[in-house]
């Protein structure tokens, strides 16, 4: 399918700047966690014959600055109308 129409300029100009290094790269880093998906990352490295490195688990091991805005949050949202 043609991307003519679909894309902005800027983002086709991009892909076509980055067209020519596809070829030349080692791999691609997935948001990812090598346990979760490692049946895919194997699929995509069998497919592609190119390394996959997943980088996660990226969220924090400690909670508590998430927890807090998630109350801040709720505290916002309880005080709106319905």
């Amino acid at each position: 399918m043609p991307l003519e129409g679909m894309l902005p300029d800027e983002i086709k100009n991009f892909m076509d700047l980055q067209s020519p290094c596809m070829d030349i790269k080692s791999g691609d880093i997935h948001n990812t966690s090598k346990v979760v998906e490692s049946e895919f990352l194997d699929l995509l490295a069998q497919v592609g014959s190119k390394q996959q490195w997943a980088t996660g688990p990226i969220l924090p091991t400690k909670f508590d600055c998430i927890s807090n805005r998630n109350e801040i949050c709720l505290e916002w949202l309880n005080k709106q109308p319905p």
